[in-house]
């Protein structure tokens, strides 16, 4: 929410895509997602759980620079983290990779992780982007790619502010409750948009940020 557009000749376009699950010809339901080769995409393994979307197909859609239309890309497997769905609420198996029918041929450019140093998030800046709702009240997917600044925090002040929020919502439903700890593993990054005034919204699960 409040980002801004990301240019058509970003470098941007050419590892990021949209991942439909698609239940009929009437409902479906998008998330981002990050090719990391020419066959494989990864992507939220939330985003395509079955129990919850109820989805019959799964394709993923890729921005084509020269016709400036989407393109569809075919999946012939959808290969969620065996370990997804299982304890702890917060944990590191909300992962899913997507095979691609055929590989994709206009990009050499595929997304890498960062070296192994959580350090170098906390305080940094950090850009997210996908198709999600811009705002709370209107939840349209935008046509256009979308970008946001974010920064990373640390782990403690990240379950400070989740536990915070959290209690809030069961002290208003279940007035008197006992607190609720919620730690957050080192297998998790938090950003947060306070000098931006932005965030991540409905549709943006599944995307990456860039460090």
């Amino acid at each position: 929410m409040h980002g801004f557009v990301v240019p058509e000749d970003s470098i941007q376009y050419k590892f990021t895509v949209k991942v439909i699950t698609i239940k009929n010809e009437n409902v479906s339901f998008g998330c981002g997602g990050s090719l990391i080769s020419p066959n494989y995409v990864l992507t939220a393994a939330h985003c395509i759980n079955k129990k919850t979307t109820q989805w019959k197909r799964v394709e993923v859609q890729k921005f084509d620079p020269l016709s400036k239309e989407y393109i569809t890309l075919e999946v012939s497997d959808v290969i969620p983290h065996p370990e997804y769905g299982k304890p702890p609420r917060l944990s590191n198996s909300d992962l899913a990779i997507l095979k691609l029918k055929v590989p994709v041929s206009n990009t050499n450019f595929f997304i890498c992780l960062p070296a192994d140093d959580r350090n170098q998030f906390i305080g940094a800046n950090v850009t997210i982007s996908g198709w999600g709702s811009t705002t709370f009240e209107n939840q349209e997917s935008p046509k256009e790619l979308m970008s946001a600044f974010l920064m990373g925090i640390s782990n403690t002040e990240c379950s400070q502010r989740f536990e915070r929020i959290e209690n809030n919502i069961l002290q208003a439903e279940k007035p008197g409750a006992p607190y609720e700890y919620i730690p957050v593993p080192p297998s998790v990054l938090c950003l947060v948009g306070d000098l931006s005034n932005s965030s991540g919204c409905f549709g943006d699960s599944g995307g990456k940020f860039l460090l």
